[in-house]
Formats: structure tokens, sequence, C-alpha cells
């Protein structure tokens, strides 16, 4: 009887460590969670700031290649619709309509996804500034640094975007 008694009282003790460390793992867990639940509201909360979404438009939009027009640049396209439009792509239309068309198509897409008004300001001889996009911001907007276009006769083309306050 005396051995039943000790094995009882050890097996009494193993339960009780084996539930501590059931309670403790359980803590653990729950902090975890917790944990992971703030991190990911804060990585949601944090986003691209207005002005640099406004640079990186404006970088990217000047970058881009217009395949209808023999992968020439927009900036390019812009550069020759402001000095003399001699350009002409295979598709016959002139540099300021082929960069017309494609600004339009661009700034249409980028409205879709970002959901808000914005502005697309180009500055130099009047045919380019034609292609600006303008809508009436209510409140404050965010601007991207103007960016600039060398052309040949020194005034140079200027294109900034504005991002419109939700």
């Amino acid at each position: 009887m005396q051995c039943r008694n000790k094995h009882s009282k050890t097996q009494g003790k193993g339960q009780m460590e084996i539930m501590g460390l059931a309670i403790i793992i359980i803590l653990v867990v729950l902090a975890l969670l917790f944990t992971l639940h703030f991190v990911r509201q804060e990585s949601q909360e944090r986003s691209i700031p207005d002005s640099l979404m406004a640079n990186m438009f404006v970088s990217t939009y000047l970058d881009t290649t217009v395949p209808d027009c023999s992968n020439v640049r927009i900036k390019d396209l812009l550069k020759d619709c402001g000095q003399s439009n001699s350009m002409v792509c295979p598709s016959g239309k002139t540099a300021c309509q082929q960069a017309e068309g494609v600004t339009k198509r661009i700034t249409s897409s980028y409205e879709k996804i970002l959901h808000r008004h914005f502005n697309l300001i180009i500055q130099g001889p009047q045919n380019l500034q034609a292609m600006s996009i303008r809508v009436a911001c209510s409140g404050e907007r965010e601007s991207s640094k103007p960016f600039i276009v060398p052309t040949i006769g020194g005034t140079g083309i200027t294109v900034r975007f504005e991002i419109c306050e939700k």
C-alpha cells in the first residue's frame, strides 16, 4: 500500500506540472495572437505618402514607352510635340496626337486605381498645355516635384502631378 501512495503522489505532481505547462503555452499563444493583430493593423495603416505617389507617377509616366510609336518614351513624344511635332509614328499619328492619346489612357486607368481626383499639369508650349488634365480639387492637394523635360530651345517642359485630398 505504501507503494501505491507514493506513485499516486508523483502522478498527481506530474499532472499538475503538465497543467501548468499547458496554461503557460496558452498564455504565450494568446500573447502572440494579440501581437500579430496589432502589427497587422499598423502595417495596413501605413501607406505611400501622396507626395511620393505623385512623384512616382510622373517619373513612370515620362519613362513609359509607347509600343504604337516604335517604343519611344512619352517624354520624347512631349519634347517633339513641344518643339517641332515632326515625329510621325507608324500608326500615322504625330507626336502630339500619340502623346495625348496615351496620356488619356494612362490617367483614365490610374483614376480607377487611385479612386481620387488628380491633376496632371504639363507646362510648355500651348499645344502641350492642352494635354493637361485638371479637376477642381476641393481642399488640399499633394504635389509632385516639377519634372523638367529639356528642349532644344532651352525653355523646357514641366510636368507635375497633384493628388487631391480624399
